[in-house]
């Protein structure tokens, strides 16, 4: 049985589509760092390209997520496991995350 670190090194590549003030987004965030899962993130607000991309994606909303080539609009915890190929590990749930905005927000 593969380590859990060989298994995350496996996985794939994650992309997260956000914006600058979005809770959901920051929510995502802190779940996968909390569980020290790397991935490449682009804010829509900052970049017109990253804006453009996120489009031609398909994206609707944020967060969106590319995880190993296929899509994922909002965050499920479950999905997410599944699309990134390791077993879901243990820790709170994402929806036991408290949702606080990022600071600066209204």
């Amino acid at each position: 049985m593969a380590s859990a670190s060989r298994a995350e090194s496996e996985a794939g590549e994650i992309t997260l589509f956000s914006q600058t003030y979005c809770a959901a987004c920051e929510v995502a965030k802190r779940y996968l760092d909390s569980r020290q899962v790397p991935y490449r993130e682009y804010n829509i607000s900052e970049s017109q390209t990253a804006h453009r991309y996120f489009e031609k994606l398909g994206g609707r909303g944020t967060p969106f997520f590319i995880v190993n080539n296929k899509r994922m609009q909002g965050f499920d915890s479950q999905r997410f496991w599944s699309l990134y190929g390791v077993p879901v590990p243990d820790g709170p749930s994402v929806e036991a995350l408290p949702v606080t905005p990022p600071p600066g927000a209204r």
